[in-house]
């Protein structure tokens, strides 16, 4: 296998040090960006129950679908310890 080439002088250096400013932005801000993100998902959910407590939440029903479709064996409901 060949050694990685160092690739970084086709890069223009004007586009490196914008580069470089988003990555030092998004290290400091990122951690308070997905928390926000987080919390906005929560509330999100919370309002879609307060509206309609008997309608499913989409993403929910989705991923169990998601989890189901890869571990069919959960869906089916059959008590721990049983092997498929």
């Amino acid at each position: 296998m060949s050694e990685p080439r160092d690739l970084t002088n086709l890069v223009p250096n004007d586009v490196r040090a914008e580069l470089a400013v988003a990555v030092a932005v998004l290290e400091q801000h990122g951690p308070a960006v997905t928390e926000a993100l987080l919390q906005l998902d929560q509330a999100t959910t919370a309002a879609r129950t307060a509206l309609d407590p008997a309608q499913p939440d989409r993403g929910r029903v989705a991923a169990g679908r998601a989890r189901d479709r890869h571990q069919p064996w959960l869906g089916c409901g059959l008590p721990a310890g049983v092997d498929p």
